[in-house]
């Protein structure tokens, strides 16, 4: 099973991260690398996209996004090469067999 693809253009989704923008941010300083805006943006593409299942299928298709969708999105910059973050890296780590379990 392929992963879709974001379909929304980079014009548009400017307006999508501004629905999430106002949302209050009660994640401690460790869980802040992303934006909460930029998150709920990508989950949001995910789901408009036909993305089924949760933070693993998400996951995988974010690290889809292009590198303009990236940008628009305000995703994470590394600092090392100045280009934005290549999705979550939850993805590998739980195929390479190292799952750590959710805090409840």
């Amino acid at each position: 099973m392929e992963t879709p693809r974001c379909g929304i253009s980079c014009e548009h989704l400017p307006s999508l991260l501004d629905l999430f923008r106002g949302l209050p941010d009660s994640r401690k300083g460790q869980g802040k690398r992303h934006r909460l805006a930029t998150t709920c943006a990508i989950i949001g593409c995910a789901k408009l996209s036909g993305v089924v299942g949760g933070y693993r299928a998400i996951s995988l298709y974010a690290r889809g996004l292009t590198k303009p969708q990236r940008r628009t999105l305000h995703c994470w910059i590394n600092p090392r090469t100045g280009e934005p973050g290549r999705g979550a890296r939850l993805g590998p780590r739980l195929e390479q067999g190292r799952q750590r379990p959710l805090p409840v």
